[in-house]
């Protein structure tokens, strides 16, 4: 059988890395979007990012997974991956992992704290709910 036909045997052969990853805060959801190399000499089936989200003094809130889009990634491939989750306002900051998908947590190389930056909303549903909110009522004749 030819190496890049064999199949992963243990976690301790599998290497990752990421190349890019970044958080976003958008209506209410949190999205983490990245690249994820496969370093491995084999091909990794069903492999699963992982962000578990942290509160600013590092209590776990939640932890959300979805498989990277190459469900089957081929040795020295990328491949993309999307976690969204809804977000918390408790939540500071995230962190990224990954896993076989039923197997053990991975290391990866270039995983790094992703912190959440979210900016103030606006927009004309919520400056309406304002305005109705300040402006006072008309008084009745």
């Amino acid at each position: 059988m030819k190496k890049e036909n064999q199949k992963i045997q243990t976690t301790k052969s599998v290497t990752l890395k990421v190349l890019n990853s970044k958080i976003t805060s958008s209506h209410g959801y949190l999205l983490i979007h990245g690249y994820v190399v496969n370093k491995s000499g084999i091909e990794i089936d069903y492999l699963v990012a992982i962000a578990s989200y942290f509160t600013s003094s590092n209590n776990l809130v939640k932890k959300a997974d979805m498989i990277v889009d190459d469900s089957h990634l081929k040795p020295k491939f990328m491949s993309v991956f999307d976690i969204t989750t809804s977000d918390d306002l408790r939540i500071d900051h995230a962190d990224l992992s990954f896993k076989l998908l039923f197997g053990p947590e991975l290391k990866a190389e270039g995983t790094i704290q992703l912190k959440i930056n979210r900016k103030p909303i606006s927009g004309p549903f919520i400056d309406f709910e304002i305005r109705k909110n300040i402006v006072p009522k008309a008084k009745k004749n």
